[in-house]
């Protein structure tokens, strides 16, 4: 015991945790896995309008993606990027959110921070604001998750599961924070005409100057599998874990009972 405990100190002194799937998210990254290394793989989509950007930010050896408003609060000041994912039906009735997200000023409504995940046939909208998370059933109709449960100065780790085996008109989604439970079969059966696959970053700054967000890590797949685990734990390869501390990846495995 006093081995292992030893070996999984040396695991989270050794590598930085920013980078890292710190939670367990419940999903396998199989439409996306998103490390935000690269920002330039999703299409800017800035209000141009403002002074808004999102761009690729870098600290203590790990890379965001960074969502600023700037002093530019107006009726259509967002910083924005959007990507096609590939097909979110192709994932059948389930399909899970896994998102890492860091928030320095975030505000109510109009100055929260979401991402937009389409189907042709409905759109998965979840808000972090300065009043709590909120998911969309429709235009104008949220409900809150659990009780103000978004900080900001602090990274989070969320995954949403969304099922839609009754039918989009009908969609629930059960919502962890890490890997507790905060809502169980949530509405968030926003239908309409869509585009499969399109996931999209918001920062909205419309009431006020200055609202900030970052990206540390996505995932979209499916809701039963998680990523290989050396990958979810500290984002690195099992190479890299025999390397560093001189034990193979399997011996630890064999010991404490993954795999």
């Amino acid at each position: 015991m006093k081995k292992i405990f030893g070996i999984l100190l040396i695991l989270f002194f050794a590598f930085p945790v920013c980078c890292a799937y710190s939670a367990w998210p419940i999903n396998d990254g199989s439409e996306e896995d998103e490390d935000c290394a690269v920002i330039t793989d999703w299409t800017d989509g800035d209000a141009v309008a403002g002074t808004a950007e999102s761009t690729q930010k870098t600290y203590d050896g790990c890379s965001y993606f960074g969502f600023n408003t700037f002093a530019s609060a107006s009726g259509n000041d967002y910083a924005r990027r959007y990507k096609d994912v590939g097909s979110i039906e192709s994932l059948g009735d389930t399909f899970s959110v896994s998102i890492k997200l860091y928030h320095v000023n975030i505000g109510s409504r109009n100055d929260s921070f979401f991402i937009q995940v389409e189907r042709s046939d409905m759109v998965f909208f979840a808000y972090f604001q300065s009043d709590g998370l909120k998911l969309s059933d429709s235009e104008g109709s949220y409900t809150e998750v659990g009780t103000n449960i978004v900080v900001e100065d602090s990274w989070q780790t969320w995954t949403f599961i969304v099922d839609v085996s009754n039918g989009v008109a009908n969609a629930t989604c059960d919502v962890y924070l890490g890997t507790v439970k905060q809502g169980d079969d949530i509405d968030c059966s926003y239908t309409g005409n869509n585009t499969d696959g399109k996931v999209s970053l918001w920062q909205m700054g419309i009431d006020h100057d200055d609202q900030l967000s970052f990206v540390d890590w996505l995932l979209i797949g499916d809701s039963g599998a998680s990523p290989e685990w050396e990958h979810t734990f500290i984002g690195v390869g099992a190479a890299n874990i025999d390397s560093a501390i001189g034990v193979s990846l399997s011996d630890i495995e064999n010991v404490i009972g993954v795999d």
